[in-house]
Formats: structure tokens, sequence, C-alpha cells
């Protein structure tokens, strides 16, 4: 199984997951857009000016990681999220 290298803690964990063999992995809470008021997370902005929110990069890194790719399940069950290359399904539907 290939491994694949991206900056963000949640890519890396879903990576690690997978690595360990995981089954499944539910993404919750990736909305992957700026806010109505503007803010990138929803603590407010990173006191060290990181955290730019490159959502496009985000979006090229979670395609390389295809589920058919891996043979395992890979779902957002984020409402209303704006991430693509990852298929969607409800969280009651995964449940």
């Amino acid at each position: 199984m290939p491994t694949y290298y991206f900056e963000h803690w949640y890519f890396q964990a879903a990576n690690l997951a997978l690595l360990l063999g995981a089954e499944r992995i539910v993404l919750l809470g990736f909305d992957n857009q700026v806010s109505a008021n503007g803010a990138l997370h929803f603590f407010g902005a990173h006191q060290d000016g990181s955290g730019a929110g490159n959502f496009s990069i985000y979006a090229q890194a979670w395609s390389s990681v295809s589920p058919l790719h891996y043979d395992r399940e890979i779902w957002n069950a984020t409402p209303g999220s704006a991430l693509p290359g990852v298929p969607r399904r409800s969280l009651e539907d995964l449940l």
C-alpha cells in the first residue's frame, strides 16, 4: 500500500488509519470552506498566523487518496462540505 505525505493532521490521521488496517474512515467536520463571517477555523485565527486555509491544496491531497485505490471505505459525512474527491454519505447512513 502506498503512503502519502501532506502537512495537515487530518490527512495524516486518515493515512495512518489506512496503514494500520482501518476498513472504513468517516470524515466529520471537513467543510473545506471559509465561513460566512470569513473565519477559517471554528476557534478563530491561529495566533501565530499559520493555518491560512489553502482549500484547493487540501482538495488535491484528498483526491490522491481515492477509496478505490485502497479498496477501503472513505466517506465524507460533513453536511454542506465543499471537499471534493471523497464520496459523501450521511452519518446516519454510515452508522
